[in-house]
């Protein structure tokens, strides 16, 4: 019998698309029955995918950005019960044996009242387990910020970060009760309430208490559709440090301007991936843009990464063993390359900070320093230890009771065609 999974993208960000869309592309379908479902908007991102799609509405990408940005919920209360009544529906037409979101709040409220196993992928330090330092990015838009200025405010995160916390929890607490479920009390808790906890992480790079047995460490996943070299790829010079810039789907794409300036007189080769939000005129000669480039291909060929500090990018390049130069907007891209600033694998430009002299000085630091290339070819061989697919696949098995030996034979010839 065919086990029936439904994987939920949430579309605030391309990454939590790309997460749960990337263990669904390598299932078994002699074992295994795909259903995804994301905002009708990513829909063209899922024409390789063997299974069913169902659309379903996410909040805008602008409207969730601004709102981390301010410092608000991200989420309504309001917001998170008509989503919970969306899920309801889709459970109710799909009636899946198991269900795994990334980010999707309110599936969390639904899964609990259809009794579905639900299982959840997260960054560690969203976990309650997590034992690190909280830290907070330049923040300019958030009202202390306006008072104490934005690298004050992020030096006294361990008064801010608290209350904040709270206020982002409250409206979980409030749809929640709604649905007459208990509160689940800290943002942690709201961020990681489970049947399982899928950490897309590396358990070595991030401080954590011994972690529940329905926790599970599956390792990075990268993922990114096929996308062809632009036309002036093969023209490009191959004398020259190559410089891979992108802001991603959530980074400060107002940065640009500055970073292209900083790069320009330098000697190296930039090419720039725009993710589709802006367009850049009068660019220098030794930049190149196109609204998307395959990220993991790209950064194997860099000698150095410009991006947001988002998990997908910065473990595009870390897997290969290549350092990045990190600008981080909100928290989760903070806490998300603190490990890695600490082992030398990423230089943190702090947005406050960001012009194009403080870029130009930044990238002949590490282009010419031997510690970050090395730092980062060191984490290249612990990412490499994890293989996400076939972790995830091994989660299956201990769930359903099933082999998972064909699967991972599946997927190593997938990877020896690649």
């Amino acid at each position: 019998m065919l086990r029936r999974i439904l994987f939920v993208g949430n579309g605030v960000t391309l990454a939590h698309i790309c997460r749960p869309l990337q263990l669904a592309h390598r299932l078994d379908p002699h074992r295994y029955e795909v259903h995804f479902a994301c905002d009708a908007r990513y829909h063209p991102m899922l024409e390789s995918l063997v299974g069913q799609f169902h659309a379903i509405h996410t909040q805008d990408s602008h409207d969730f950005l601004a709102a981390l940005a301010e410092g608000r919920p991200p989420y309504s209360s309001a917001t998170l019960c008509t989503d919970a009544e969306e899920d309801l529906n889709l459970l109710n037409k799909v009636q899946p044996d198991l269900v795994v979101a990334d980010f999707r709040l309110s599936m969390r409220i639904a899964t609990t009242l259809r009794h579905i196993p639900y299982a959840t992928i997260t960054n560690t330090h969203w976990s309650p387990y997590f034992r690190g330092r909280y830290r907070l990015p330049d923040m300019p838009d958030l009202w202390p910020a306006r008072i104490i200025g934005a690298r004050r405010m992020a030096q006294l995160a361990e008064v801010f970060l608290p209350p904040m916390f709270a206020r982002y929890a409250w409206p979980m607490t409030q749809a929640r009760r709604k649905f007459g479920l208990p509160s689940l009390g800290i943002l942690q808790r709201v961020y990681a309430e489970a049947d399982h906890v899928l950490y897309a992480e590396a358990e070595e790079m991030n401080p954590m208490v011994t972690v529940p047995t329905h926790h599970h460490f599956i390792g990075p996943i990268v993922w990114e559709p096929p996308i062809r070299l632009p036309y002036w790829w093969n023209a490009l010079p191959d004398d020259c440090p190559l410089i891979y810039v992108s802001m991603g789907s959530s980074g400060s794409i107002d940065l640009l301007p500055a970073i292209v300036q900083g790069l320009a007189n330098l000697p190296v080769c930039v090419v720039l991936s725009t993710a589709g939000r802006t367009t850049l005129k009068h660019l220098p000669d030794n930049v190149h843009t196109a609204d998307y480039l395959p990220g993991s291909r790209v950064a194997a060929l860099a000698a150095l990464v410009i991006g947001n500090g988002g998990s997908m990018m910065l473990h595009q390049c870390l897997k290969v063993g290549v350092p990045m130069l990190a600008i981080p907007s909100n928290m989760d891209q903070q806490m998300t390359i603190a490990p890695f600033v600490a082992r030398n694998a990423v230089l943190e430009l702090r947005l406050a900070s960001v012009s194009p002299e403080s870029v130009r000085n930044s990238v002949m630091k590490m282009l010419s320093s031997q510690r970050y290339h090395q730092s980062s070819k060191a984490i290249s061989q612990v990412l490499a230890s994890y293989d996400p697919t076939e972790r995830f696949a091994t989660f299956l098995n201990t769930l359903f009771g099933t082999d998972s030996a064909p699967f991972v034979a599946m997927n190593n010839a997938v990877n020896a065609i690649k």
